[in-house]
């Protein structure tokens, strides 16, 4: 009898391990189910803007891509744009903006705004025409590329904003730049 028992007590905890991994089963088999589908979702909601700068940052290896919030900055240092104190944009950097412009033009709800900045070396009138020039070519040759010119604004900042210390040749290097913020228009 202690024979019969102990063959029927083994098959019962054989048969509640057995449900038990099955019920397990079930409910990985549930759950991964569940994750693909929200993962699925997630990617198709994935932000308008979270795309741009995931497209932006694999294209753009000149400029720094940065998400903040629903916003992305695109910033350009001086050297890989202009020339020292000038205003046009070099002849090696246009085929970055040709790309830059071929991604927002994919990106047609996007809205730009052009910052000019300089470092604070010359007169603060002097550095404020040289960021609103560098600015407004930058549009222009956006617009010549494509992007439609009521999507951009511009703005000079002058030797303002500075974001290195202007007492060093590598800070005021850094504070010469062009920024562009992209916006989604609701």
């Amino acid at each position: 009898m202690v024979f019969i028992t102990c063959i029927i007590n083994h098959k019962n905890r054989h048969m509640r391990s057995f449900k038990f991994l099955s019920v397990l089963i079930l409910a990985a088999t549930l759950l991964f189910g569940a994750s693909c589908h929200s993962s699925k979702k997630s990617k198709s909601k994935m932000s308008y803007s979270w795309k741009l700068y995931k497209a932006l940052q694999h294209k753009m290896s000149d400029a720094q891509v940065v998400k903040i919030g629903d916003t992305v900055l695109v910033i350009y240092p001086e050297l890989a744009m202009f020339g020292v104190g000038k205003d046009e944009i070099k002849m090696e950097a246009q085929p970055a903006f040709a790309e830059f412009a071929a991604i927002l033009k994919d990106y047609s709800r996007v809205h730009l705004i052009i910052n000019g900045y300089t470092d604070n070396v010359g007169g603060p009138e002097a550095n404020l025409s040289l960021s609103k020039r560098r600015a407004e070519n930058t549009k222009r040759l956006m617009v010549s590329n494509g992007v439609k010119e009521d999507r951009i604004m511009t703005n000079g900042k002058g030797e303002t904003y500075f974001i290195a210390d202007n007492k060093t040749a590598e800070g005021r290097q850094a504070n010469r730049r062009v920024e562009f913020v992209l916006y989604e228009s609701k």
